[in-house]
């Protein structure tokens, strides 16, 4: 599972220690991978998280898995299942649907209206976990995977995520700082099922993946709703 501030990749600002990186070096211990056969092939993740998103990211271990693995997240056969916290009282299932369009040079995307010609479809189902007052706990599942969906598409429904310096509510942000320390989006993709995966992988069809919250949601979950809802993991 991808832990708080560390890269799936490297950038400028840091070329090491990322979790690609991470991922290589424990499969060259396990013997999983050896790079002086494997001479035209590097481990490589499936599929992406936001910045700062934490939890499951799937590799390939070798070139038919990632092939294979590929195939199936670019036709949105995986099903991913992300926890976040929400502004808001959500008490009901929200089913999201509408287009979305990229700004590159700002790095943000935009939900357009429905109807709209323009963008690319998304959806998104989002489930409460936890209403509270102010807040409320949410799973969200990607039915499409687009960059910046889940984080978008809940501020165009109205449920912000909390600490989203992007896509946030400004007001809210200050509100939550004054609590716990706010400075990034509370969204960890927590779970992933695979469907049914064709040769050469076909053991992990139905396969359920699972991780649970780092550890600093723990102090926020109780400074927000008064008590740990969702039970943390170790980092």
């Amino acid at each position: 599972a991808l832990p708080f501030g560390l890269l799936v990749h490297g950038n400028a600002d840091e070329k090491k220690d990322t979790l690609a990186n991470r991922v290589i070096d424990y499969l060259i211990e396990t013997g999983s991978y050896v790079p002086r056969i494997e001479r035209t092939f590097v481990p490589s993740p499936v599929h992406r998280l936001d910045r700062n998103t934490t939890g499951i990211v799937l590799f390939g271990k070798n070139a038919q898995a990632l092939r294979t693995l590929s195939v199936l997240f670019r036709e949105n056969a995986v099903r991913r299942f992300y926890t976040t916290i929400v502004a808001g009282t959500l008490t009901g299932d929200l089913h999201l649907s509408g287009s979305l369009a990229r700004d590159e040079s700002q790095n943000r995307s935009f939900v357009l209206k429905e109807g709209s010609l323009q963008g690319k479809r998304i959806e998104t189902i989002a489930r409460p976990l936890y209403a509270g007052e102010k807040y409320s706990i949410a799973e969200v599942e990607l039915i499409t995977g687009r960059s910046h969906q889940i984080r978008a598409h809940m501020q165009a429904a109205g449920y912000p995520l909390v600490c989203d310096r992007k896509y946030g509510d400004a007001a809210v942000n200050r509100a939550a700082g004054r609590k716990i320390d706010c400075h990034t989006q509370l969204l960890h993709a927590g779970r992933v099922t695979l469907p049914c995966v064709p040769e050469p992988l076909p053991r992990l069809s139905g396969l359920e993946v699972t991780a649970a919250v780092p550890l600093l949601w723990k102090d926020i979950q109780i400074a927000l709703f008064g008590k740990e809802i969702i039970p943390h993991g170790h980092e």
